[in-house]
């Protein structure tokens, strides 16, 4: 798609891009009380198609030069809305270039070419996550302009980094156990049944836990909490180290000092923080459901697959704001990031909000 100035094509990323679309990446910190580079090593391209089935990375280029000048992804994805299956949209990594900052004057043709296409693809919701603490993006997208899309305010979702220490005795009450092929269809059956109940759950489907989607998930990173014969808990220990990464650019405030004194986080109970310059080892609670959001049975299986995971120092979880699990993350030991959540409204006609049933939302943490 040819921009408005003859100098800019927009197009789908290419393969070769994928050096450049990392310097790019590795130029952005993400600003915060934790300063982090969110990177994708060792291959920007091949990333980014790791996060989900259906994903259009396309690229602004600067056709004189031959350099990118920006870029951004979408992922489309099959989530429970109000109860049943719909077909939604991701947007994810709009980035424009350092030396193309406050010269960029294409981001309605970039809008133009995502509606184009997602309008081909049968997309019924799209929405975005911004950090909180990006005052210039969060500024830039929520004003209105008759050129871009209404970005309608959803909520904030908190991510919450916990020491992956088990809070309590997890020998205690139902045992969680490794999962495997045999239990596929049922962990398919509690997951859907669990998702109809919240807005933005994935459809499971039992090809998502073969590997085939090459995203770093399996049934072998699966556990289950069983009642007799029956999942009442599940989740993912998920490690997508091999295609992402955060590495810590400097800490501020009293997370300096805590930084600077591991010992002190320790003593506190709080999760180790990396040194600056220094990847973040973790894994994401991915995938996971509790029969009917029960406080007891999350507190018992978090503690347990922290306990089984052990090898890693650091658990990530999230929830947003209107979770009924959230006062549950709050009571532990934490460092907590967040994010604005956004409903993309692509005619300005009718808010997408409104068309929501008031259930929990649920977004999967690793696919943000």
């Amino acid at each position: 798609m040819s921009s408005r100035s003859d100098k800019y094509v927009i197009e789908p990323a290419r393969p070769e891009d994928g050096q450049e679309l990392l310097r790019i990446l590795e130029q952005m910190p993400y600003p915060g009380r934790v300063s982090l580079t969110y990177t994708r090593r060792p291959d920007a391209y091949r990333s980014f198609y790791k996060e989900g089935e259906e994903v259009r990375l396309f690229v602004c280029r600067d056709r004189r030069a031959g350099r990118i000048a920006g870029l951004g992804a979408t992922a489309i994805r099959d989530v429970y809305i109000n109860g049943d299956p719909r077909r939604v949209a991701y947007l994810f990594g709009l980035k424009v270039a350092p030396d193309y900052q406050g010269r960029f004057p294409l981001l309605p043709d970039c809008y133009a070419y995502l509606y184009d296409y997602l309008q081909k693809k049968d997309v019924e919701v799209t929405f975005t996550t911004i950090l909180s603490g990006n005052d210039d993006a969060r500024q830039l997208l929520e004003k209105k302009r008759s050129v871009m899309p209404a970005y309608e305010a959803f909520g904030r979702y908190e991510t919450y980094a916990l020491r992956n220490r088990p809070a309590a005795d997890a020998a205690s009450g139902r045992r969680i156990r490794a999962a495997g092929k045999d239990d596929i269809p049922a962990l398919v059956r509690f997951l859907n049944r669990e998702a109809q109940k919240h807005n933005f759950f994935p459809v499971s489907r039992a090809r998502d836990w073969t590997g085939i989607l090459d995203n770093g998930l399996t049934i072998a990173d699966v556990f289950v909490m069983e009642e007799g014969e029956e999942i009442i808990a599940a989740g993912a220990v998920w490690d997508q180290s091999a295609y992402k990464q955060y590495v810590v650019n400097s800490y501020s405030g009293g997370l300096k000092l805590l930084a600077a004194l591991p010992w002190v986080s320790r003593l506190c109970g709080l999760p180790p923080l990396p040194a600056p310059g220094e990847t973040v080892r973790f894994y994401t609670l991915g995938r996971w459901a509790v029969r009917d959001n029960d406080v007891r049975i999350f507190d018992s299986f978090l503690d347990q697959v922290m306990q089984a995971a052990a090898d890693y120092p650091l658990c990530l979880v999230g929830v947003h704001e209107g979770h009924p699990l959230r006062e549950r993350l709050q009571r532990r030991r934490h460092v907590r990031y967040d994010s604005e959540v956004y409903l993309v409204n692509w005619e300005s006609k009718t808010s997408p909000v409104n068309d929501l049933k008031p259930l929990t939302v649920y977004l999967e943490c690793g696919a943000l």
